[in-house]
């Protein structure tokens, strides 16, 4: 979903850029959340899910960057 978003992003479409927006500060801290829980997922899916929660968390910084903001204006 988020790789479909993302392509209607670059298309232009700005609710489909709110919404990658939205999805890449949520996850890392839901995933993150989720890992913290102890006992419930094991180690090695832990690990995983750490290293897709940086990636995704360091892809947030990109899309919630001023040059990425700039290219979707308000309308009004």
């Amino acid at each position: 979903m988020t790789y479909w978003l993302t392509v209607l992003a670059a298309r232009g479409k700005r609710w489909a850029y709110l919404r990658v927006r939205i999805i890449s500060i949520i996850v890392p801290v839901a995933l993150i959340a989720m890992d913290m829980i102890p006992g419930i997922l094991p180690a090695w899916f832990v690990v995983i899910q750490v290293a897709g929660a940086l990636v995704i968390a360091a892809a947030a910084f990109i899309v919630n960057g001023s040059r990425l903001r700039a290219a979707f204006p308000r309308s009004r």
